[in-house]
């Protein structure tokens, strides 16, 4: 849950350059204006305050209506704070699924899931589109279940290169 939250903290970074500037710059203002210096700070810290109290319940709201359904023929994504969007893939144009850590995402054991898609049924055209879906801010572990499970009913290869030798996997 916090690292969805955490990745929509950048408006947070705002205030807190702005409280730095403040703080800089009230060591070169003259005496007499020292008092506008420290009503700055105050509304500041404010506005940094409530900035992380206002991300911190948007995430929260954004974890909460984010829902992962999988069924017999297709993986339904749910997601969305006023205005609701559904996300259905059929596994048959699932042509990949890619599981990517950061840093950030390494530090709190999270993972992000991304499906490329094709928009074709796989009749051979060659004139196919594909598109990504991201599905941010996973357990770990939870995403591995999903990928694994999720190549299991599309029917996707999946290639081990080890040591300059190819496995196929189905």
């Amino acid at each position: 849950m916090f690292s969805l939250i955490f990745k929509r903290c950048g408006v947070i970074f705002l205030p807190i350059v702005l409280l730095a500037l403040i703080i800089t710059a009230s060591f070169f203002i003259p005496a007499n204006y020292v008092s506008y210096i420290d009503l700055a700070m105050v509304v500041v810290w404010i506005v940094l305050i409530i900035t992380v109290f206002f991300v911190l319940f948007i995430g929260w709201l954004e974890y909460l209506r984010y829902q992962i359904t999988i069924d017999q023929e297709s993986i339904k994504i749910n997601r969305g704070i006023i205005s609701e969007t559904q996300t259905g893939i059929p596994f048959r144009r699932i042509r990949e699924a890619v599981i990517e850590r950061g840093i950030f995402d390494q530090i709190i054991g999270t993972s992000s899931l991304t499906f490329t898609v094709s928009d074709d049924d796989g009749n051979g055209d060659n004139h196919s589109q594909e598109s990504k879906i991201l599905m941010p801010a996973l357990d770990k572990n939870v995403a591995i279940a999903i990928q694994d499970l999720v190549l299991e009913k599309a029917q996707v290869e999946e290639m081990n290169i080890r040591q300059g030798m190819i496995a196929k996997q189905s």
